[in-house]
């Protein structure tokens, strides 16, 4: 089977992060083993694929005429499309006053593409029930890592301080800041046995002034290191923290999202606490694999708090996640999977 890869550029022509985790590496997987052919870029190979797949908003400043031009040329080839979606972009930002993006014609584009799929796929089951009134032909794919970009590493050895962190992209500002309050007291209470990391969610001069004195350090990273594959080994390289954090409000657009950050701190031997949403409260089993806390000052301040002083807990839950995550959740296990979903064409 030859696939074709529509996947989503940066402004710069780069891929997204997404894009590397649920087309890129799981076809690539795919490939070196037998099972595919792939081929990916913007424009059609001269063989004529036997799926096209696009993902999200596939090109910058994509208008509803270049996607109907694209749906027009996959149609008088006779290729079947499939479309992929990672994150309920259509509930994002809907509020009057909120962010112009996506804007009303990228919101006409995705639903134009999920409507005249032969098969929609997406990360998780509230995602597949928001598209399923564009289209009923759904695949639930759950996220997976890529084992071979990532390397087993020796248990963090006991230090007199104590670093944990937060990683995450600038559409999370909002979530770290839900949760600055218990942040502030923890890191003031414990400002000489603590030091707190943050990697991404806004400039850092804003991240600066919001933990003005407190023990925070702000890792700033160059456009190649941001890009998934410098940036997995970069945080291999550098990343080395007792526990993380992934605070997430709950609305329509982060109750879409997937449980990634589970697997992005647990391939790391890295326990989190997770907000007690509907991405994670399926994964984390409190107190056995992470903690799960509901929203509010009172819960967070206390799992900080726990995490900082139970070492032994700590290390336990980090031995748990790293097994499970290594064990259950990369492509070694389930890259058949996105080949399955995409052979589901009707």
């Amino acid at each position: 089977m030859h696939i074709h890869l529509f996947h989503e550029l940066d402004i710069g022509g780069r891929p997204h992060g997404c894009s590397y985790i649920r087309l890129l590496q799981p076809f690539d997987y795919l490939a070196k083993a037998g099972k595919v052919t792939v081929t990916s870029g913007e424009t059609l190979p001269h063989e004529t694929p036997d799926i096209a797949i696009i993902e999200r908003l596939w090109l910058p400043g994509l208008r509803v005429q270049h996607a109907e031009n694209l749906l027009e040329m996959l149609a008088a080839r006779h290729i079947p499309m499939v479309y992929t979606l990672d994150d309920n972009l259509l509930d994002l930002n809907v509020m009057p006053g909120t962010k112009d993006f996506p804007t009303d014609e990228q919101r006409q584009i995705i639903r134009l593409l999920a409507q005249e799929a032969r098969r929609v796929m997406v990360s998780t089951a509230p995602l597949a029930e928001r598209m399923r009134r564009f289209n009923p032909n759904i695949s639930i794919v759950p996220n997976q890592l890529d084992e071979r970009m990532f390397a087993r590493r020796a248990q963090r050895q006991q230090n007199s301080k104590i670093t944990f962190g937060y990683m995450g992209t600038l559409s999370h500002l909002e979530d770290v800041l839900m949760i600055l309050a218990p942040l502030r007291k923890i890191l003031h209470t414990h400002r000489d046995r603590v030091q707190f990391e943050i990697l991404g969610i806004a400039e850092p001069q804003r991240i600066e002034s919001l933990f003005d004195g407190l023990p925070v350090k702000i890792h700033r990273l160059t456009r190649k290191q941001i890009e998934y594959p410098g940036f997995v080994q970069w945080i291999g390289q550098h990343i080395h923290w007792d526990f993380a954090i992934a605070p997430l409000i709950d609305t329509p657009f982060n109750n879409s999202k997937s449980d990634l950050k589970v697997l992005d701190y647990g391939i790391l031997g890295i326990p989190g606490i997770f907000s007690d949403t509907p991405s994670y409260r399926h994964t984390i089993r409190h107190s056995n694999n992470g903690l799960c806390v509901p929203n509010t000052d009172t819960a967070w301040e206390n799992a900080l708090q726990m995490m900082i002083e139970d070492n032994a807990a700590r290390r336990s839950m980090a031995k748990v996640v790293e097994e499970e995550i290594w064990n259950t959740r990369t492509l070694a296990q389930h890259a058949q999977d996105w080949e399955q979903a995409v052979s589901k064409i009707e």
